[in-house]
């Protein structure tokens, strides 16, 4: 099945972003990666080793020590830590890479502990366990203790070498050298025969030595974390800042490199002097073994003679056996004689002489007791009387003092050459000092500087963090923020004081603080701003009519500004806090004419009541005389004139009655009162009190009351009559034909509150929805009414609307001008329920 599609792309595209990463860093910082790339297929094919018992994989040589499976598994580990970084955001990998490099350095330290205590926690036989044990449980192939310490370098090193801090940096490759140095050492043992270099059995039997490709692998992986370069950080600015990788190098790699290459030179000579001093020890070893060897040969000689003497003598047959086994065992010693004497071409001619001597000498012992068991006693003791002087006693002697003489040789030389073998050790031993010396002084003078770089790149992050805030704080300030210098030069502004002036960042940036000032205030501000500079305090925000700004665009605008002194890294400055002020400027106004429109309104409301009272009182005097006056005998002419006027006196009684309402209203002193009464017979009233009027002018009032409508409510009957009142009287006055139709219903109701609908419908000319919405107004009329409509006040329909609202009502006008000629007035009014109020 084939994968293609989005998830085919996707795939690719992760394939090759990782070969694209690996690829760069194989251009930049190689030996890193090579390294793990190297050590890690190795470490796997040993563990491979181990599992499917292939030994060329687990030594590289029949006679080489094993790798130890866990040691595998560490440097797989190691390589891996490394390897991490280079997959992918190095950030996104440093919890791995720790736990690997924690690992390590766990598996090191516990092993180097338990060859230190010597004690055994079994941390090398947790892989393969079977096939390691051997009598007794005994680990035949435990982790060699440099093995351990290199490990525990190793991991030191991986766990420090992408930090950002200069004296970890220089801890992890400290630590690098130290491995490479230790795994160096046992490679240069292998490759020039020093065991003591990768074999510690000079200190306890009981240590193992270090394989070889544990050696290369630990030396590998040492070069790749001291060459490994830390990730680059990015600045404050967002690129390469002053927190470089310069100055997070720690320590020098090619000076250490140097140290350790002498230090190889050292190990090589101290190679020289021990191999010059075991070569003799090993030649007087050889000799004093051929010695040994002879006089064992010599005995066994003896004794075959001694054997047969005595058989000839008792003539005994049950020590042939005994003879016949002595002699088998001649040859034994000469044997050992020339496996020692291998190099020596002399002393080989000299033992194959005496083996055919021997030989030749057995054979008539053998014939001799031949001829006792045959009877011939005789012939047997010629035989062994001639063996006594025969050569091959003689030949012995001989071998025996010349090699006696080749030992004297030996020594003799060895004496002549110690003294200068010695010299040569300790010369190269000392030198060895001198480099470790070098080397540690190197490795603590960068330390050191990478210390001293440390608390400076510190420093540096403290003053660029303290900035970014700084600036964070002024940026988000919400006034607008200046920063100026002593010399009065603005370094720093926030996106508010921007929009304040009109003016970008840059053109603020290193402007004179005056050219933000009105020309007429600049002299003074630049004096007070002197004077400031030798004397700086913190002054806080205040108002103050004379202080103005100046924008780009000429406009002036008038602030609150404070101060706040501070001494920087670039010396005193001054931050500016200004705050605009217009909007609060024009709203003080606006509060000043509201409060005297108040005023005049509250002059007005007082007026229009005490003019309404004062106007209210002779009117109903002179109503009062036009009613006794009727009650008179008049003439027609009379009474006509008596009806007029007592009409206009009434009309202006309710005018003077609306004014007197509307200043009630509006001062808050309209008083609702609370009594029983039925809706329906209210409605009835209005429309008995109208119905004159409309008969006058030939048109039909009339009334509907719903089937559901409460006969008692709680509520001010008064106040509603009088808005009954306004309603059907204002339809009829805009009524020419037809007629007015007044009707209540019942809306809602719950257990206290019924809600009623009152509706005035009239068949009048109607109006637009533009003079709608103006007719709950003061003062509001119609437009387009006739001179005989205009009369009145125009507070009706604004009084009828404040009483439904004290009501808690709505009401509200429609008007249907063209598809026909109705009006509509309507209004909810919600009236308390009276017990028994439910119409019969």
């Amino acid at each position: 099945m084939t994968t293609s599609g989005p998830i085919a792309s996707a795939t690719h595209d992760r394939k090759s972003a990782v070969l694209v990463s690996l690829f760069d860093y194989i251009k930049k910082n190689p030996p890193g990666l090579v390294a793990s790339l190297l050590v890690a297929p190795a470490a796997i094919l040993v563990l491979a080793g181990w599992a499917f018992e292939v030994e060329p994989l687990k030594r590289i040589h029949p006679s080489f020590v094993a790798m130890n499976p866990i040691t595998a598994l560490g440097f797989l580990l190691a390589a891996a830590s490394i390897l991490f970084a280079y997959l992918g955001d190095r950030g996104s990998f440093a919890p791995a890479r720790t736990v690997l490099g924690l690992t390590v350095l766990a598996i090191g330290a516990v092993k180097l502990f338990n060859w230190v205590t010597d004690t055994d926690s079994g941390v090398d036989r947790l892989l393969f366990a079977g096939k390691l044990s051997g009598p007794g449980d005994i680990n035949t192939n435990p982790m060699a203790p440099n093995t351990a310490l290199n490990f525990v370098f190793i991991g030191l090193s991986a766990l420090f070498v992408y930090s950002e801090r200069p004296w970890a940096r220089a801890i992890s490759q400290v630590c690098a050298v130290a491995a490479v140095t230790i795994a160096t050492a046992g490679v240069a043992g292998y490759t020039f025969g020093v065991s003591g270099l990768y074999d510690l059995d000079g200190i306890s039997r009981r240590l193992f030595p270090m394989a070889l490709h544990t050696g290369i692998c630990g030396m590998l992986l040492g070069f790749g974390l001291l060459w490994s370069k830390p990730p680059a950080k990015k600045g404050i600015a967002g690129k390469s800042g002053p927190i470089d990788s310069e100055i997070l190098e720690g320590v020098n790699p090619r000076a250490v490199i140097t140290a350790v290459i002498f230090l190889f030179v050292v190990l090589v000579a101290s190679w020289w002097g021990q191999t010059q001093s075991n070569g003799s020890f090993q030649r007087a070893l050889i000799t004093q073994s051929v010695l040994t060897e002879i006089e064992a040969q010599r005995a066994a000689l003896h004794e075959a003679e001694s054997l047969e003497r005595g058989y000839i003598i008792t003539s005994d047959e049950s020590d042939l056996p005994d003879l016949e086994q002595a002699l088998a065992l001649l040859m034994e010693p000469l044997n050992a004689i020339e496996s020692l004497s291998a190099n020596d071409t002399e002393q080989l001619l000299l033992i194959d002489r005496l083996r055919s001597e021997i030989a030749a000498w057995a054979g008539s012992l053998r014939q001799a007791a031949e001829f006792e068991k045959a009877g011939d006693h005789q012939a047997a003791v010629e035989i062994v009387e001639k063996n006594v002087d025969s050569e091959v006693l003689l030949s012995i002697d001989v071998l025996v003092s010349e090699i006696e003489q080749n030992a004297r040789e030996i020594f003799e030389r060895r004496q002549i050459a110690h003294d200068e073998i010695i010299r040569a050790v300790w010369l190269a031993e000392g030198l060895g000092l001198l480099i470790v010396v070098f080397l540690t002084v190197t490795l603590a003078l960068q330390f050191r500087r990478a210390i001293k770089s440390e608390r400076e790149a510190r420093q540096v992050r403290a003053v660029a963090t303290q900035a970014k805030s700084f600036s964070q704080i002024i940026e988000s300030a919400p006034d607008a923020m200046l920063v100026v210098d002593r010399a009065g030069l603005i370094v720093l502004s926030n996106l508010q004081a921007q929009e304040l002036f009109e003016y970008s960042e840059r053109e603020l940036r290193d402007r004179p603080v005056e050219t933000l000032i009105p020309e007429r205030y600049r002299e003074k501000h630049k004096t007070l701003r002197h004077r400031y500079a030798n004397v700086p305090t913190a002054r806080r925000m205040a108002s103050s009519s004379e202080l103005f700004t100046l924008a780009k665009s000429g406009r002036e605008i008038p602030v609150e500004v404070s101060l706040s002194p501070f001494v920087g890294s670039e010396g005193q400055r001054v931050v500016v806090a200004i705050r605009d002020i217009s909007e609060r400027i024009r709203l003080e106004h606006q509060a000043e004419q509201a409060e005297v429109a108040q005023a005049a309104n509250v002059a007005k409301t007082g007026f229009l009541a005490s003019m309404s009272h004062e106007l209210r009182t002779p009117l109903n005097g002179v109503i009062g005389n036009l009613e006794l006056l009727a009650q008179s005998d008049l003439s027609q002419d009379q009474e006509e004139l008596l009806l007029d006027a007592d009409k206009a006196a009434k009309s202006l009684l309710a005018l003077i009655g609306n004014v007197l309402d509307f200043s009630k209203i509006e001062a808050g002193k309209l008083q609702i009162e609370t009594a029983e009464f039925d809706p329906a017979a209210i409605l009835h009233e209005a429309i008995d009190i109208v119905q004159s009027r409309a008969r006058q002018k030939g048109i039909q009032a009339t009334v509907s009351i719903g089937i559901d409508v409460p006969s008692l409510v709680k509520g001010d009957p008064t106040r509603l009559r009088q808005i009954l009142l306004n309603l059907i009287g204002n339809s009829i006055k805009f009524t020419a034909v037809g007629g007015v139709h007044a009707s209540v219903s019942l809306k809602d109701r719950d257990d206290r509150i019924c809600q009623l609908l009152f509706q005035v419908h009239d068949s009048g000319k109607g109006f637009g929805s533009d003079t709608a919405n103006n007719l709950f107004k003061p003062f509001a009329q119609a437009a387009g009414n006739s001179p005989d409509n205009m009369e009145g006040t125009g507070l009706g329909l604004s009084i009828c609307k404040s009483l439904v609202d004290t009501f808690g009502g709505k009401s509200r006008v429609k008007a249907f001008p063209v598809l026909a000629r109705v009006s509509n007035s309507r209004f909810l009014s919600k009236l308390l329920k009276s017990p028994a109020s439910l119409r019969q």
